[in-house]
């Protein structure tokens, strides 16, 4: 008997509409039981999410910034970011060791120390790399700066031979004439602290072209030098004083050749090409106006036991004392507040008073921020009977001051003049 073969069952392939249909079926179809295990795995996998988020976006607000080698630009010569940190990048070739960058004011002296200074040491693998430095320091927006941007290549052990050389040089020649001996005793021409200082300076100013990590700068001479230096000052010598003066001298030479040589072990990369941008550009932001409205009470008459005060609300300009981004805590928070009163204070069933400004109560104060928008502020309140508000005659002999306390919310408003 004939049977025909019976093709396997082949399901149509759904098409997008079917699918959105399909998934909105399964989300309103009832969920009749979760297991506890996947409800706090589910929301552990919520909060892991939130947290990788709020990480990103934590991350994202640094500025990117390229510096442009060949022609000495930052970002296409747009202006730098202002009142926040960014991140300076720019490609290298192989032979770069280490980046510094420094940021001076505009016009500065580039002897005296920067404003800012860091550094970013390769990998010394041979190749091009890109370099990444954090410039964590806030440029003020409309403000130009000099920059200086050094890069450095690893020395040859030749270069390092001579380096040591002229080094050990200085540090003899010094030596040899600041201590020195009348016949009988040791003499230090100057304090040990000072030749300390000195010493110092001889290492650094020696060095100023060369650099061997962010971490590793001379430190300056230990306290072991300092105390053979005092050790050394009026020391008594024998009578046949000269060679006992000449291992004196020996000696602190290699005190100080093996203080040096650490660091120089370590090794050095010398300025290779440097790059200088002067009077750069910063950004300029948006001008904020402050207003301010809120609620005040003035002290108008009589003592506790016969208090007179007028209360109300109050309106006008919040002059901030410091910039969030720039000044401290307490001076971002602090402001000057100048305003005036809705309504005149009555002290008696017969007597107003008011202000010589808008014929309302004048006030200015100081005022502390308690909260982002909230400040609590102080301050005097300029007041005049109110028959005689709104001249200009004898002021001085018509108006009067008293102490207010008050609580005012801040509104900021941003201006965008046209040009």
């Amino acid at each position: 008997m004939y049977r025909p073969r019976l093709k396997a069952f082949e399901a149509p392939v759904p098409c997008e509409k079917d699918l959105v249909i399909r998934e909105l079926v399964n989300l309103a179809a009832p969920v009749p039981y979760l297991n506890k295990n996947f409800v706090n795995d589910f929301m552990k996998k919520i909060l892991f999410s939130l947290f990788c988020l709020l990480c990103t976006a934590a991350t994202a607000q640094t500025a990117t910034v390229v510096f442009n080698y060949e022609r000495s630009q930052f970002n296409d010569n747009q202006p730098l970011p202002a009142g926040e940190n960014f991140t300076l990048t720019g490609e290298v070739n192989g032979q770069v060791s280490m980046v510094e960058v420094k940021i001076y004011p505009k016009d500065a002296n580039l002897s005296k120390a920067p404003l800012y200074r860091n550094l970013w040491k390769g990998a010394f693998s041979g190749e091009a790399q890109t370099f990444y430095l954090p410039v964590n320091y806030k440029l003020r927006d409309n403000t130009p700066y000099d920059f200086v941007i050094n890069y450095y290549r690893r020395i040859t052990n030749q270069e390092l031979r001579e380096v040591q050389r002229q080094l050990y040089t200085y540090l003899d020649a010094y030596v040899d004439q600041s201590i020195t001996s009348n016949g009988k005793r040791v003499k230090l021409e100057k304090g040990p602290n000072e030749m300390v200082n000195d010493l110092n300076s001889v290492v650094n100013s020696s060095l100023a072209m060369y650099q061997n990590g962010p971490n590793l700068r001379f430190a300056g001479f230990s306290d072991l030098t300092r105390d053979r230096f005092r050790t050394l000052k009026g020391m008594r010598l024998d009578k046949d004083n000269a060679p006992q003066f000449d291992d004196i001298t020996r000696e602190v030479k290699m005190l100080l050749h093996t203080e040096v040589q650490a660091m120089l072990n370590s090794g050095l990369s010398v300025i290779a090409d440097s790059k200088h941008v002067d009077n750069y550009p910063v950004e300029k932001t948006r001008n904020i106006l402050t207003l301010h409205a809120g609620y005040g009470g003035v002290y108008l008459d009589g003592d506790l036991q016969d208090l007179s005060y007028g209360s109300g609300f109050n309106a006008g300009l919040t002059l901030p004392l410091g910039q969030k981004v720039y000044a401290s805590k307490f001076w971002s928070r602090s402001e000057i507040v100048v305003g005036f009163y809705f309504k005149d204070f009555k002290v008696s069933d017969d007597r107003t008073v008011s202000g010589p400004i808008f014929k309302r109560p004048t006030y200015i104060g100081l005022g502390y921020n308690i909260f982002e928008f909230v400040s609590l502020t102080g301050g005097v309140t300029f007041l005049e009977d109110a028959s005689t508000a709104g001249g200009f005659d004898d002021l001085a002999n018509r108006v009067y001051v008293r102490p207010f306390l008050g609580v005012n919310v801040n509104l900021n408003l941003w201006l965008d003049l046209a040009r």
